[in-house]
């Protein structure tokens, strides 16, 4: 029962919220461009002075903590599968709310791709073979001594964004008709790197130099 001289005092706390994005920075260049995504089903992680987790969707802000009191909050995310993600935890001093975003660059595939290039035109016309068993080193990204396969191919994968620096190394008497060594820089990805390699002309009877473009390497005219 309230008398007539009784003074109630009511204390209200102002509540207030931490949200963002995480998205996809498809070109690595720390914002997020016309046509990148948000990433759905992201687990977002809250400590400090409450805890909590929250799924990102594919609105426009895909995560939010509503309701928080004055404090000092992190908010942390792991990258999935196939990302890397430049920053993983962020920290704020709640009021005012806060806004935190989280960007994810995909991890890069590079297809380096090497051939015969008997007319030496820069172009794998449709009689041109792949060169299988040449060498290829990576430094950079992807770093180390690899060899083309049946198809002509090495590819490296699972790369953070970066660059890499590949050279083929070349038989005795070829020379490359694009350019090698070449750097690439990721992303955008995958990439598909392709390098030429010409024979050297085979030598007809009598000590003539043939025309690789019409004596198929290792026959004589």
């Amino acid at each position: 029962t309230i008398g007539p001289n009784t003074t109630v005092n009511f204390g209200i706390r102002q509540q207030y919220s931490i949200s963002g994005n995480v998205y996809v920075d498809a070109n690595n260049n720390g914002s997020k461009d016309t046509g990148e995504v948000n990433y759905s089903g992201l687990t977002v992680t809250r400590t400090g002075t409450s805890s909590g987790t929250d799924v990102t969707d594919s609105t426009s802000t895909n995560y939010s903590f509503l309701g928080l009191g004055v404090g000092g909050y992190t908010i942390s995310i792991t990258a999935p599968a196939g990302y890397t993600a430049p920053v993983t935890s962020q920290s704020t001093t709640l009021g005012p709310s806060s806004t935190l975003n989280f960007r994810l660059v995909p991890r890069a595939t590079v297809n380096i791709h090497v051939y015969n290039d008997n007319n030496g035109n820069g172009v794998e016309d449709i009689s041109e073979t792949d060169s299988v068993g040449r060498t290829v080193t990576v430094t950079g990204g992807g770093a180390g001594t690899f060899t083309t396969n049946t198809s002509g191919n090495v590819v490296l994968s699972n790369l953070t964004a970066g660059s890499s620096t590949i050279t083929v190394a070349l038989p005795s008497g070829w020379t490359s008709s694009t350019t090698n060594p070449r750097t690439v820089t990721y992303p955008p990805t995958p990439l598909t790197v392709n390098f030429g390699i010409r024979p050297p002309a085979p030598v007809c009877s009598g000590g003539l130099t043939a025309n690789p473009t019409t004596v198929i390497p290792g026959q004589t005219s």
